[in-house]
């Protein structure tokens, strides 16, 4: 075997030609061709050309989509005594976002990695952990519409997946509605449905896919009512994650949802006081809504004595209010 620095700068040779996106193809050039297939000859077989591989797997893809089918088993050999090339061009492969036509292509090799994932199984929530990648695109192809709720390698996904790598794909969609101010209709549609799916199918009240809906709150694509009605489910049955950022929906929300709010606001109350217990000047924002309501008056009025009782004394004032 070659040594590894040797492959890695026969492999930057590639990146170099790579950069040059003139419309030809590998096979047109014997030369390359030949320089490339060497690289990956069994004899030469090195962790370090296979992750190069699988970075720059997706513009192999879009020079020449046949070349890298006839080679799949080679960039991506699935036997197990070869994971040690494997893994390390899959999760290089797995940092970039997901691009239809590559996923496509390497459908047969997500199928297999969803079979390989084991509910025991810890994983690193990092761009090199190929079960977060995988996760990540597959929550991609699903907002897209190009997966559907119940096709099989989701399924899998969902039926292996540790539950801290479920709560994952949860805190990924949330992080990317975060930046996403005009979401379509249909994409936010999807994705309520998923979560009402996830949590319809969830068995443990202490699974961390749950509490991992925090993420969701400053989801602004999606109706207010919905992330509200969503926190609350969570906080009935155990904590909230991003739990500021859940004050701060409440708090914005509440005079437009004053009931909805106030329930929220009791949920986490009793079910998650430990995360809730620094929110003071924001309990007092809710619960003035809330007694403004005649819908929940007399709860919110119980709700300040027994605050009260708990030593935060300076919340019975709302109940002189005019």
């Amino acid at each position: 075997m070659a040594p590894v620095c040797e492959e890695s700068e026969a492999c930057c040779m590639t990146r170099e030609a790579l950069d040059h996106h003139a419309p030809w193809r590998i096979v047109g050039h014997p030369l390359l061709a030949e320089f490339l297939d060497a690289q990956l000859a069994k004899e030469r077989a090195s962790a370090a050309v296979h992750a190069m591989f699988g970075n720059w797997l997706p513009w192999l893809v879009v020079l020449d989509e046949k070349w890298v089918e006839e080679r799949l088993q080679v960039l991506l050999p699935p036997g197990q005594d070869e994971r040690w090339l494997f893994e390390p061009a899959w999760a290089n492969y797995l940092r970039h976002p997901c691009y239809d036509r590559v996923f496509d292509l390497l459908r047969p090799v997500y199928e297999m990695s969803v079979a390989d994932l084991a509910p025991d199984e810890d994983f690193a929530e990092s761009d090199i952990s190929w079960q977060a990648g995988v996760a990540r695109h597959l929550m991609a192809q699903y907002w897209r519409g190009r997966l559907a709720l119940d096709e099989p390698v989701l399924q899998t996904f969902y039926s292996n997946a540790s539950p801290r790598l479920r709560a994952y794909t949860v805190e990924f969609i949330g992080r990317s509605l975060a930046k996403t101010d005009d979401l379509p209709t249909e994409i936010g549609e999807r994705l309520m449905r998923l979560r009402e799916a996830r949590m319809a199918s969830l068995t443990s009240q202490q699974d961390p896919e749950i509490a991992a809906i925090g993420e969701w709150a400053v989801a602004v694509g999606l109706p207010e009512g919905w992330r509200i009605a969503q926190v609350t489910a969570a906080a009935q049955v155990g904590s909230v994650e991003r739990a500021f950022a859940v004050k701060d929906l409440l708090v914005e929300a509440c005079g437009r949802h004053p009931v909805a709010c106030f329930h929220a606001l009791q949920a986490l109350l009793e079910h998650d006081s430990d995360r809730v217990s620094h929110w003071v000047d924001d309990w007092a924002v809710i619960l003035e809504q809330a007694l403004a309501c005649e819908e929940v008056r007399d709860e919110a009025e119980a709700l300040v004595h027994e605050l009260g009782e708990r030593g935060h004394w300076d919340l019975r004032a709302l109940l002189a209010a005019p």
